[in-house]
């Protein structure tokens, strides 16, 4: 089991590459959620201060419906001014869901202006909650 093996991994220091947040967003896109922020945190764990750590532990959060928590992790995600697309969507749904309306507009539309780089799921919901479909 995938499980299994990354806390293998977590317990041998001679392995030098992790997948845990490549796991996460396995899980995420099964709608495993529970097995998502396992990943994610393992990873979190090693890493609290990797921007693309707390971009997925933001993501993971919000798919929990966790707005709030996702937004703790999307503010340090954005401490060094990232222009990343996909960070920028992310933290648009999350403000969004968290009453900052004109806020997350305006993040969703700086991220979709570099759409080809953007992962197909945050891409879609982006594009719903501008065509007020969410």
């Amino acid at each position: 089991e995938m499980s299994k093996n990354a806390k293998k991994e977590n317990d041998d220091a001679s392995i030098g590459h992790y997948a845990d947040r490549e796991m996460a967003y396995v899980y995420l896109h099964t709608g495993m959620l529970d097995k998502a922020l396992e990943h994610a945190l393992a990873e979190y764990n090693r890493r609290p201060k990797n921007i693309d750590v707390n971009e997925t532990m933001a993501w993971v959060h919000y798919s929990r419906k966790e707005y709030a928590k996702a937004e703790g992790f999307l503010n340090a995600a954005f401490t060094t001014k990232s222009n990343n697309p996909s960070l920028k969507c992310i933290a648009g749904l999350i403000y969004l869901k968290n009453g900052k309306t004109d806020l997350g507009r305006e993040m969703i539309e700086a991220g979709l202006k570099n759409e080809p780089v953007i992962p197909m799921d945050i891409r879609n919901e982006s594009l719903l909650v501008l065509k007020g479909k969410y």
